[in-house]
């Protein structure tokens, strides 16, 4: 077995350690675990109906520098780059919208005794934001955003008297974007597989206590030892010099011919084993975690999982290790804490991994592997359910969906019930097929080790994801993927592997409306009913706005401010008792009056209004009419040898054509329908006949 720090059979894609007590315990088959987000929920009140504001044509801000700016490298909002809005007329409403406004862009900071309302009440809205957006605290509420967007309540930069939050940087991706707004770059590399490697302050070094034998975490001198103590640099370089000195015998031992693999392995239960002195150079919280990933967790494998191979094995591995260690702590030198004192995202610093020799990161962080373990029952599905969560607003409800001839083998989900959420959701869990303990890839390995200590034979585990025999599509080697159709697989998106995810969840529309209706509910409201097609709209826009000719995604934190400002600016956000079951905000041009429900209108116009419409009434269906019966129920104008059908017997027709699984009968008729507007249509046609409506 070959086992070098850069080899793709044990590259490991977490920071997050295993620790060789863990390791150890895999071997007696025992293993300890390793291991707020909506807004208030809108209540009763009536929409406002006000036309909808003129837009205005964005600028190219891609290429623009800060000027003027309360933070040094932010780049400056002005009125002008915000859409226009309606103006509020009264002079209570506005007072309570400036102050919402406030607590809304700033963190949760209302106006303050010393600000200038009246000021601010003179001002324009755009103006107003501008001023919220240009204020340091914007940047958190940022931050928050795209913490909520993950599913995870605040984390703020900075903790314990300036030290930065470590819990922050296991969400790598939430800083990059932050930081990208700031300067007018791309907001859009929240989804972006690589990142930045983010770095806190160094830790405290310690050497171990002389006395009793064990580690004592504090450099600081007994109050009765007269003895000068070294300082934090002296002690990091004595204990470097250890580290050095132990990695120099290993490579030794290595050299020697036909190395024992007791006395290889029976030297890491030792305190001045590589991996422990690596703990006591009081690196940033997480680094040492990662590099026992990379450099000890194969060997870690070898001894303790009794693999195939040889000791001599990892002698380039510690070669590789020794070479780097000097290169890593001249990148610690500026994360001293004494010069390194982040006040902003923008100040944070980020390690030149490359250079260093560290494996690339991610934001498949150590939060990420260690909330979605998997298991040798389910696999996969918890990540892959979390990503259709998070960055496709799929929550995997189940609904009625025709099943294929054939199924995937091997799987669960080969009944219609369980194929209502597993025909998207096993491929989408395939992205992380050769991924196992801890996020540790197995890939290229003979077997792969569950999060629950089950070990399964690689090659049938990776059948798993196997068309059934010709049942591929053209070009497409597994079932892993983004799939939107079981009828048409040109719809669908296939990959292999988490690049492939991410380079999908970049260009995928579903992940920009998804990032959409998430900023709707959190700069306006959680629990609010949404009209589908001003939700269209808001991401038409955001779409269009982030584009500049050079990248679609360019000018994407500019086009986040204007969505943001367009929400700020919305009939829902001025609201002051809304009713969440209704909607308030309609794409400019439509008219909500003879309509169903707000969030089933749209759905209908986009999906069945061509043939069910005015003009054609395919089956005396006609879904842009929602008219009063005879008793005062409303209901689509259906009619059967020209009398129009009951609701329920409207309704009951309906379900049936969503549902069968007869191609010929089932609607849309040779057209695709997304599951979630398919979702929709179904929930709330059962939902009436429940209510006997």
């Amino acid at each position: 077995m070959t086992t070098t720090a850069q080899s793709s059979e044990t590259r490991i894609w977490t920071s997050s350690p295993i620790s060789l007590a863990v390791v150890t315990a895999l071997s007696i088959g025992s293993l300890s675990a390793c291991g707020d987000m909506g807004r208030s929920s809108g209540k009763k009140g009536d929409p406002e109906t006000k036309p909808a504001p003129q837009e205005t044509a964005l600028p190219d801000t891609s290429q623009q520098q800060s000027s003027e700016s309360p933070t040094p490298g932010v780049r400056v909002t002005t009125a002008e780059d915000l859409p226009a809005s309606t103006p509020i007329e009264d002079e209570w409403a506005r007072q309570r919208w400036i102050d919402k406004a406030a607590r809304t862009l700033r963190n949760g900071a209302g106006i303050a005794a010393g600000e200038d309302l009246d000021a601010m009440l003179a001002r324009n809205r755009e103006e107003v934001i501008a001023e919220f957006m240009n204020d340091p605290r914007f940047l958190e509420t940022v931050s928050t955003f795209g913490l909520h967007f993950l599913g995870y309540g605040p984390k703020p930069l900075l903790q314990n008297g300036g030290r930065v939050n470590t819990e922050l940087l296991q969400f790598p991706q939430v800083i990059t974007a932050t930081r990208e707004l700031a300067v007018g770059g791309d907001y859009l590399k929240l989804f972006s597989l690589e990142q930045p490697g983010w770095a806190a302050q160094l830790g405290m070094p310690f050497l171990p206590n002389p006395d009793d034998g064990n580690d004592d975490n504090s450099a600081t001198p007994a109050p009765t030892d007269p003895t000068p103590q070294p300082t934090p640099a002296e002690i990091r370089a004595i204990v470097l010099a250890q580290l050095l000195a132990k990695v120099d015998e290993t490579i030794a031992f290595l050299s020697t011919e036909n190395p024992s693999r007791e006395e290889f392995c029976s030297d890491d239960d030792q305190d001045d084993s590589p991996s422990s002195l690596l703990f006591r150079l009081g690196l940033p919280n997480g680094m040492e975690g990662r590099l026992f990933n990379q450099w000890f967790l194969p060997e870690a494998f070898y001894c303790f999982l009794n693999l195939d191979g040889s000791p001599s094995d990892f002698k380039n591995n510690y070669v590789m290790f020794r070479a780097m260690l000097p290169r890593l702590m001249d990148a610690m030198t500026p994360l001293d804490p004494e010069v390194y004192k982040p006040q902003t995202v923008v100040d944070l610093r980020a390690l030149d991994e490359q250079s260093i020799g560290l494996t690339p990161s991610t934001q498949l962080t150590e939060r990420f592997w260690e909330n979605l373990p998997n298991s040798s029952t389910s696999f996969n599905r918890k990540r892959g359910a979390y990503v259709l969560k998070r960055f496709f607003c799929d929550d995997l409800t189940p609904i009625t969906i025709a099943v294929p001839d054939q199924h995937i083998s091997n799987q669960h989900g080969n009944s219609a019930s369980c194929m209502s959420c597993h025909y998207k959701l096993d491929p989408m869990s395939g992205f992380f097929k050769n991924h196992g303990i801890n996020g540790t890839s197995f890939g290229g390995q003979p077997r792969l080790l569950f999060d629950d200590l089950a070990m399964a034979d690689k090659a049938t585990y990776d059948a798993s994801w196997q068309f059934a025999d010709g049942t591929a599509p053209a070009g497409v080697n597994w079932n892993i993927g983004v799939v939107r159709s079981l009828e048409d697989p040109r719809l669908n998106s296939w990959g292999e592997s988490p690049q492939d995810l991410f380079h999908i969840i970049r260009t995928a529309p579903e992940a920009r409306q998804c990032l959409v209706r998430r900023a709707v509910e959190f700069f306006g409201s959680s629990s609010q009913a949404i009209d589908a097609g001003w939700l269209a709209w808001l991401t038409e826009n955001f779409n269009r706005e982030s584009a500049t000719e050079a990248s679609p995604t360019a000018n994407s934190s500019m086009a986040f401010k204007r969505l943001v400002a367009r929400i700020v600016t919305s009939n829902l956000f001025s609201a002051s008792d809304p009713n969440s079951n209704q909607c308030y905000d309609y794409a400019p041009g439509a008219n909500p009056a003879g309509r169903p429900p707000c969030r089933v209108a749209h759905v209908l116009e986009r999906n069945c209004a061509s043939c069910h419409g005015p003009r054609l009434a395919a089956g005396g269906l006609d879904v842009t009419a929602w008219v009063e019966l005879e008793g005062g129920a409303k209901s689509f104008r259906h009619t059967k040898s020209g009398q129009q059908l009951t609701k329920r017997a409207s309704f009951e027709s309906i379900i049936d054509r969503l549902e069968t699984s007869d191609r010929m009968r089932r609607m849309p008729l040779d057209m695709h329908i997304s599951p979630a507007d398919r979702e929709v249509l179904d929930l709330w046609v059962r939902d009436t006949l429940t209510r006997g409506e």
